[in-house]
C-alpha cells in the first residue's frame, strides 16, 4: 500500500512540473534610463579590445531583467537598445524597479566609435578601441 501511495504521489507530482517550454517568457524592448562607462581594455595578441559599460533600465516589477542588447548601425553610429524579459512563473516585487546589466563593447576592428543610447535623447558617446 505504501508503495502505491510513493508511486501514484511520484505520477502526480512530476508532470506538475513545468519544463522551459512552458510559456513562462516574454521578451520586449525597454528604454536605457542611464549608462555607466566603466573602461576599455587593449586587446591582447591578435584579439580586439572591448569597451565596458554598466546598463540600467527602469522596469515595470522585479519579474523583468535585461536579457541582451540589440546594436544598429545609424550611419557612423552604433545604436544600442535592451531587451527585457519577462518571467511570468515567478513571485516577485511588485513595485517598478532598476536593473542594471554589463555591457560589453567588441567591434571588429579597432578605431573610433560613437555610441547613442536608446531611451537617453541627446547623448553620444566616443570610445576608442585599440
Amino acid at each position: 500500500m505504501r508503495t502505491a501511495f510513493i508511486l501514484l504521489t511520484v505520477l502526480l507530482v512530476f508532470p506538475a512540473c513545468k519544463k522551459d517550454s512552458d510559456n513562462c517568457t516574454r521578451y520586449g524592448k525597454i528604454d536605457i534610463g542611464s549608462v555607466r562607462y566603466i573602461g576599455t581594455s587593449r586587446g591582447e595578441a591578435g584579439q580586439q579590445g572591448a569597451a565596458f559599460f554598466d546598463v540600467t533600465c527602469g522596469v515595470p516589477n522585479g519579474c523583468y531583467s535585461i536579457n541582451k542588447f540589440i546594436l544598429t548601425k545609424d550611419k557612423d553610429t552604433i545604436v544600442v537598445g535592451a531587451e527585457s524579459v519577462l518571467n511570468t512563473c515567478i513571485a516577485c516585487i511588485l513595485e517598478p524597479i532598476s536593473v542594471t546589466k554589463n555591457f560589453v563593447f567588441t567591434p571588429s576592428t579597432a578605431g573610433t566609435y560613437y555610441m547613442k543610447w536608446k531611451g537617453i535623447p541627446n547623448r553620444i558617446d566616443t570610445v576608442f578601441i585599440r
